[in-house]
């Protein structure tokens, strides 16, 4: 077992980052300006680092945000959606992009949520933590209003880049679950693992839509990745779809984040999500070792969103 990862093996402790102690959350440089392609607004690292509710710098490319994903709730201790999951849907490093999902989906999750039946192999990690802690405090009416916000945005650009190499930055974990450059800066081997980083960390954290994350993955794994896919009793384009953009209920796979990717599949597998809404994935996931996991989600991630 991977130190601070004691519910999961070594060989899949890379999907699930996390420092054992409480870090801050990064911060701006504070009189630095920033602004985004195709917006007018301009803010400085100051008011980011102080804003409340999320920056919307493209509010013209989706409809109105409701007030839970725009502004939560205080009183009831909800942070607004929008605040983790961007307004657009699309996420940041190691929050998952749910811009464009079916409504029903979005619901589906946030009701398993809620009845506890969705849980991470790390129980402990902030992001599944915090979602834990959200869902049963909001009502079905609020539940509705955000599937079917983030099921209307329509996805315009990618939100990975995947990069194969035998040679990766070196990183550290965050606390709250990403990976960040090591201080010392220099790289490192990528054995049997994906690492996911900043296009340019501070413009992320400033709301930049177009930033994208970099997946590096092992060479050779998205080859593999695709035979692993298209191959078997139950080829994943079944229920995903010929290209993986989704069909019914399924959700889409291409063009999504990597490590999300995994987490979920090693979640299913390892019974920590259960019940009905992923009763059919049971079977695939369990088929799947940690390294077979590297190149499928290598594979659907380097794909077309």
């Amino acid at each position: 077992m991977a130190q601070g990862q004691a519910d999961v093996p070594d060989a899949i402790a890379w999907a699930y980052p996390a420092a054992k102690e409480k870090m801050p959350f990064p911060k701006l440089p504070e009189t630095a300006e920033y602004r985004v392609k195709g917006s007018p607004l301009v803010f400085t690292g100051e008011q980011l680092n102080k804003a409340e509710d999320p920056i919307d710098w493209l509010p013209d490319e989706h409809k109105t945000m409701p007030s839970i994903v725009a502004h939560g709730d205080h009183a009831r201790k909800i942070e607004p959606c929008g605040g983790c999951h961007a307004p657009n849907g699309q996420g940041f490093l190691e929050i998952p992009n749910i811009g464009g999902l079916p409504a029903g989906y979005i619901a589906e999750q946030l009701n398993e949520f809620a009845a506890g039946r969705r849980h991470s192999s790390v129980p402990a990690r902030p992001p599944a933590a915090y979602m834990a802690g959200i869902a049963p405090k909001l009502t079905e009416a609020e539940i509705a209003e955000v599937a079917s916000y983030f099921s209307s945005v329509t996805r315009k650009r990618p939100i990975v880049r995947v990069v194969e190499s035998d040679k990766v930055p070196a990183t550290r974990p965050h606390f709250e679950g990403w990976l960040e450059l090591a201080a010392g800066g220099g790289t490192e081997p990528i054995g049997r693992r994906i690492v996911e980083v900043a296009e340019d960390f501070d413009r992320m954290w400033a709301g930049d839509p177009f930033v994208l994350t970099v997946a590096y993955a092992p060479p050779g794994s998205i080859a593999r990745g695709k035979a692993l896919t298209h191959e078997g009793a139950q080829p994943c384009a079944s229920c995903h779809g010929a290209n993986f953009k989704g069909m019914g209920k399924a959700p889409p796979l291409a063009g999504r984040d990597p490590h999300y990717l995994a987490r979920a599949l090693w979640d299913i597998k390892s019974g920590a999500r259960s019940g009905p809404a992923v009763a059919l994935m049971q079977a695939p996931a369990g088929r799947l070792d940690a390294d077979q996991i590297v190149d499928v989600v290598a594979y659907l991630a380097s794909l077309e969103p």
